[in-house]
């Protein structure tokens, strides 16, 4: 898919370094992505098919069904039209079609995004994974105009009210994000009224919330919301990005001297102790891979500037396929890179999760009891057989 050479040359300097304190300023992939497409003529999943070349995909098939210990979730971007046709929907709890953005001085939608025409919603039904509508709202300055607008929140509680009903959704996928402190009460609010709306209208709709992997604000109140949540689902990923002063894991797996003290085993521990319940709990993974031009080829790498992400499917095509790359897995925070030559002649480091990375992280979800796994996104991985084989071996069980 020649789409998935996904986010390259779009940079957002936040902070130093993580560890410093959130900078309002950050922006997270999934807002990233929104930023790359808001505006983009295309509309019809055919178009973003023909812009994607879709037909290149594979159909994946890894032999296994969905186990019912395990949650398995993934987000479906609506620009990677339908891509989901490739999908292994048997070995998916759930998929969450990304995404619906409100306006947040009205709550109306303010992107065109066909959930009320993809065939994705059938196709997963058929094969008994739920799809849930995700709905986004990006920035500070979004949230607090939306979460301090109580007709706002009406309009699009009653909006998504509308669209699951009409489209035979299963629940809503929450995302959130950049929420300032100060609206921390208004986001508690807001969360548990719309949970309330939507299952008095079906009781079983499903309530998901994506997490941050470092709530700097302090921004999700557990006690709270908690009965009014039925699965978080953490973003696991994005520890390094564009705000890096070193090149780096997107997703490490546990602290260390190298990698310092923000990782997947701390996220969890930390969301544990404010009483998210293990079986309520699905880690998202990433899909994807970070790039940066660097000064030197030691690890941690000092970096000139941030080059961008990757989806893994290209990385696999045109790295370490086409250009034979040779990976060095680092066992200090369960990730594989390379170096390269970026294409002005200088050196890069590549980061991503290939197959080792990802069996390693599975295993510590199932070590931890953890309710499953989850993935941003499907789409970057419509041609990684390797990696859905994978996850059914971990997750799933023989048809």
């Amino acid at each position: 898919m020649r789409y998935l050479l996904l986010l390259v040359g779009l940079a957002f300097y936040a902070c130093d370094n993580p560890g410093k304190g959130f900078d309002s300023a950050y922006i997270g992939v999934h807002h990233e992505f929104y930023k790359l497409f808001e505006g983009h003529p295309y509309r019809s999943e055919s178009e973003w098919d023909a812009y994607n070349a879709t037909s290149d995909a594979k159909k994946m098939d890894s032999g296994h069904v969905r186990h019912p210990d395990y949650k398995t979730f993934g987000w479906h971007m609506y620009t990677s039209g339908t891509a989901y046709s490739y999908y292994d929907f048997s070995l998916l709890w759930a998929i969450g079609y990304f995404s619906y953005i409100p306006d947040p001085g009205t709550g109306k939608a303010k992107n065109g995004f066909n959930w009320e025409t993809t065939g994705l919603i059938d196709s997963a039904h058929a094969q008994g994974c739920k799809v849930f509508l995700t709905v986004s709202n990006f920035g500070s300055q979004a949230n607090q105009t939306f979460l301090t607008n109580a007709k706002a929140q009406q309009t699009l509680i009653d909006s998504l009210a509308s669209m699951l009903k009409r489209r035979n959704g299963d629940g809503v996928n929450i995302d959130f994000e950049a929420v300032p402190g100060d609206n921390r009460d208004d986001f508690t609010r807001f969360l548990i009224r719309l949970s309330k709306t939507l299952k008095a209208q079906n009781p079983e709709y499903t309530i998901t919330l994506a997490i941050y992997n470092v709530d700097w604000n302090k921004v999700f109140q557990i006690a709270a919301i908690d009965p009014h949540i039925d699965y978080y689902i953490l973003m696991g990923y994005d520890y390094n990005g564009a705000f890096s002063k070193i090149a780096g894991p997107v997703a490490p797996l546990r602290n260390s001297d190298t990698w310092g003290n923000y990782s997947l085993d701390a996220s969890v521990d930390y969301y544990l102790g404010e009483g998210v319940r293990p079986d309520k709990f699905i880690v998202a993974l990433p899909f994807y891979g970070a790039a940066w031009n660097i000064r030197e080829k030691r690890l941690p790498s000092r970096v000139r500037h941030f080059l961008g992400h990757a989806s893994i499917d290209n990385i696999k095509q045109d790295f370490i396929v086409d250009k034979q790359q040779k990976t060095v897995y680092d066992s200090a925070s369960a990730s594989s890179y390379f170096v390269y030559r970026d294409a002005r002649g200088r050196n890069a480091q590549m980061w991503f999760d290939g197959k080792k990375a990802l069996a390693q992280k599975f295993d510590w979800i199932k070590e931890r009891q953890l309710a499953g796994a989850g993935f941003w996104a499907l789409g970057f991985g419509t041609n990684d057989t390797e990696l859905w084989d994978l996850m059914g071996e971990k997750f799933g069980k023989r048809e």
